[in-house]
């Protein structure tokens, strides 16, 4: 991992990640969910990906950042926040930093990552291997937020040979949290080679 040249600690630099998201007008609400159900997926799949402290802050800034392209509407709003990122000159991020953050917000949808990208392209093999893996965890938090009600309160992880299985909490039915976590799971999958199984328990009042 490239380690960063600011003298801001990270908590600094998150502030400065949220005022550049509202300053874009992002939607708070679901932003903090997807960061919040993406920081759970990283740390409960540490075993899989074996990714530092460095790699779960870039996916905390990517699931910040991830809609704010929406500013400029729903079509082709992922890579407008790849675009959005990589311009600004605000956040404190470092060269590598920007890039990497930028991949993993613009494939939170739509396409998974291909050699023939631009930006992704033109990193060394080990980064696109974390852009990658976060970007797939990122990509599966979204989907579950899909209703934007933030349903599901807490994912519990277990890893088992050929099978990812994740328990969701949520405080109500969740279909569409459930079906669409389940559709945006094809890179996780792809990635770490085994299935991704859902289900979830209902929280009791």
């Amino acid at each position: 991992m490239t380690k960063r040249t600011s003298n801001l600690d990270n908590k600094a630099r998150l502030k400065a990640v949220r005022r550049f998201a509202t300053a874009c007008c992002y939607e708070k609400g679901h932003s903090e969910q997807v960061t919040r159900l993406a920081e759970m997926l990283f740390d409960g799949l540490r075993p899989l990906h074996g990714l530092d402290e460095t790699a779960r802050f870039w996916l905390t800034c990517a699931g910040i950042l991830h809609d704010i392209g929406w500013i400029d509407g729903q079509k082709g709003h992922h890579k407008q926040s790849m675009r959005m990122i990589l311009d600004d000159r605000t956040l404190p991020l470092t060269p590598d930093e920007r890039a990497a953050i930028a991949l993993v917000a613009r494939y939170h949808r739509k396409a998974l990552p291909k050699p023939t990208h631009t930006v992704y392209t033109d990193l060394p093999e080990d980064r696109k291997s974390v852009v990658d893996k976060l970007a797939a965890i990122l990509r599966l938090a979204d989907g579950l937020d899909r209703s934007h009600t933030d349903a599901v309160e807490e994912i519990e992880v277990t890893l088992e040979v050929e099978q990812i299985h994740l328990v969701c909490h949520t405080h109500g039915p969740a279909e569409d949290e459930l079906h669409f976590g389940k559709t945006k799971a094809d890179l996780l999958e792809q990635v770490f080679g085994r299935d991704v199984k859902l289900s979830k328990t209902l929280i009791k009042p």
